[in-house]
């Protein structure tokens, strides 16, 4: 039987965790997994007592882990962070804002267990494409990519991260080099166990925050990506990600 973890990184979330808390309590009948919180130094006061009080009450969490870091770090850090400190075999990534539809992780279980051995699986969200694929390399992973937001389930393989810490929320280029590294295989699942929400103002997606430093991320994670799908033989791709990031540093050093 396959074990889960859920990492949550949290950043000045702390109205957004009490609802993620009763969506975790729903998101299994049967499937037993851990809980590890990654508290990003968003220097507000969430109630982890509490929270953490009413997770436990759920039979279905055999753990509960809370580690905070001195200071804010990055989604990306504080995921492979979480990452590292999993012991089960398979680590789900939640953002703190959002929910798990209910009997979320049963339907993961089913799902990965039903199917071969798949290293990166992608969730649908009530907005993300519901294309199947599956292969043994990152082919998979670029055709979903820009497809809407996922759920995103690693399997946990040898001492490396999914993630570049660096490039905060920008994960494919960590994605990519992880499946590069140890030759991992994707598949995508039309199951939606994550309600996607919108309603965060400390959200990296919001529109017109942050833009400089965006542009500059943008421009690093496209040039570093450009490089791996090229040396990967995807080669189309590569030299769209190559033209993209070129067209971002310009963006970023012409009006910054």
């Amino acid at each position: 039987m396959l074990s889960f973890s859920v990492v949550i990184p949290a950043y000045k979330s702390s109205k957004y965790i009490p609802r993620l808390v009763e969506s975790i309590i729903n998101s299994s009948q049967k499937t037993f997994f851990d809980v590890i919180f990654v508290d990003n130094g968003g220097h507000e006061e969430i109630d982890w007592q509490k929270n953490i009080y009413k997770l436990s009450q759920c039979t279905q969490i055999s753990k509960i882990l809370l580690i905070k870091n001195k200071k804010n770090r990055g989604v990306t850090f504080s995921r492979n962070r979480g990452y590292l400190l999993s012991k089960s075999d398979y680590v789900i990534f939640m953002d703190s804002d959002d929910l798990f539809t209910p009997n979320a992780i049963d339907i993961i279980a089913s799902d990965l267990d039903r199917s071969s051995i798949v290293d990166v699986a992608l969730f649908s969200t009530q907005y993300s494409s519901n294309i199947k694929c599956e292969s043994k390399n990152a082919y998979c992973l670029i055709k979903d990519y820009g497809q809407g937001e996922r759920l995103l389930v690693v399997r946990k393989i040898g001492k490396g991260v999914p993630f570049c810490g660096a490039l905060k929320g920008h994960e494919f280029y960590g994605l990519l080099k992880f499946l590069y590294k140890y030759g991992g295989a994707v598949k995508t699942f039309s199951s939606v166990v994550r309600v996607y929400t919108q309603d965060n103002e400390n959200s990296l997606t919001i529109e017109n925050k942050n833009i400089p430093t965006r542009i500059k991320l943008m421009a690093i994670h496209h040039i570093k990506s450009s490089y791996l799908l090229l040396i990967q033989g995807f080669l189309f791709t590569g030299i769209i990600f190559l033209l993209k990031g070129i067209y971002r540093f310009l963006q970023f050093y012409l009006k910054y």
